[in-house]
């Protein structure tokens, strides 16, 4: 199992990309350009997305007194939780994200294992976020855009019990 430090060092490199939209190529060369995810789910690529929001970690802080010095208050890492994963892409014929969430809401699913790639533009894999024992929560469909250049936005939440960065 990697690290939390790993993990965070992972989620602050994909925030980096985010918020400059680079990120430093293998060569050491800076790389700009566009950036997509591919959400695997039990081994099968089930698709590409624009954007990847909530895909995080937090350790819970404990704090204690140590009866050595009882004006003292001590912090340790408590539970770690993982943020729940939305995922956006423009809409497109296939119904597997539908007939996903559509297991959940009639009781019939089972939990999945699955990673998320972030890939440069030059179609290499950067990095690789595992995920484990995910469900969709949330399905949608809509429209983004402006002046009349609406574009069909399909999104979907996972709710994850454990994110390993690969």
């Amino acid at each position: 199992m990697k690290t939390i430090e790993k993990l965070a060092a992972g989620l602050a490199a994909v925030l980096l990309l985010a918020s400059f939209n680079a990120f430093p190529a293998p060569s050491g060369a800076p790389m700009t350009g566009n950036y997509h995810f591919l959400l695997e789910v039990e081994g099968v690529t089930v698709g590409q997305f624009a954007s990847v929001a909530g895909l995080s970690a937090e350790v819970e802080v404990v704090e204690y007194r140590d009866g050595g010095d009882p004006g003292a208050i001590r912090k340790i890492p408590g539970v770690a939780r993982y943020g729940d994963i939305t995922l956006k892409r423009g809409y497109t014929a296939s119904d597997d994200l539908w007939s996903w969430i559509k297991g959940v809401i009639d009781r019939d699913y089972v939990r999945k294992n699955g990673a998320i790639s972030v890939v440069s533009s030059n179609g290499s894999e950067v990095a690789r976020f595992n995920f484990f024992n995910a469900w969709p929560s949330r399905y949608a469909l809509g429209l983004e855009g402006a002046d009349g250049n609406d574009v069909a936005i399909e999104s979907l939440t996972l709710t994850v019990e454990r994110i390993d960065l690969d």
